[in-house]
């Protein structure tokens, strides 16, 4: 939609762990279809993960991978 580096400010609301066994930051900043994949900064402008989904269930269920779980996956992916 041509919105590209777009800034939207939110909190971290907790740390949550899927039936996967993978640990998500759930945030409130809102994630909408197509806007997944970009980065959640912290207030020193470092990522601490990367937008991931949603949950139709209920009002700002936003879900982001963390940086430290995407930092593990890339380490098992270098040759």
């Amino acid at each position: 939609m041509g919105l590209e580096q777009t800034v939207i400010d939110g909190i971290v609301s907790g740390m949550r762990e899927f039936e996967t066994g993978n640990i998500f930051v759930q945030i409130s900043a809102p994630i909408s279809q197509g806007s997944s994949g970009g980065p959640v900064l912290n207030l020193k402008g470092e990522v601490i993960g990367v937008s991931t989904l949603m949950l139709k269930e209920g009002q700002n269920l936003n879900f982001a991978v963390s940086s430290k779980h995407i930092d593990e996956l890339l380490k098992k992916q270098s040759y």
